[in-house]
């Protein structure tokens, strides 16, 4: 499902330039996806909305425990494995951070 805040990084990393692959799935086991990677890095974004919700899949404790077992299992497979809010997106740190890993690589 693309998210509002999917859109609206994408939009931002489109008009930076950068390209980005969406939906990429990084665990064929698992089956696990993140909302976005960077093209020709090894870099993974995900943007995690309603984490100030009471009932959200990133601020219940059995959602904040299968986002750490993601976040591992792509780190592990030798990923970087960056996460977001709406705040980081709207402030344009997430951007700035991609920006700096692919100015880096």
């Amino acid at each position: 499902m693309i998210s509002e805040l999917n859109e609206t990084f994408a939009f931002q990393l489109k008009t930076a330039g950068i390209e980005f692959e969406r939906e990429f799935r990084f665990d064929d086991v698992r089956k696990w996806r993140v909302d976005f990677r960077i093209t020709g890095t090894n870099l993974l974004v995900e943007m995690n909305g309603g984490t100030w919700m009471v009932k959200s899949g990133h601020s219940t404790a059995k959602g904040i425990q299968r986002d750490y077992e993601k976040s591992n299992a792509a780190q592990l497979s030798g990923y970087v494995y960056l996460q977001y809010t709406k705040t980081e997106l709207d402030n344009l740190i997430a951007l700035d951070a991609v920006r700096e890993y692919v100015r880096r690589k």
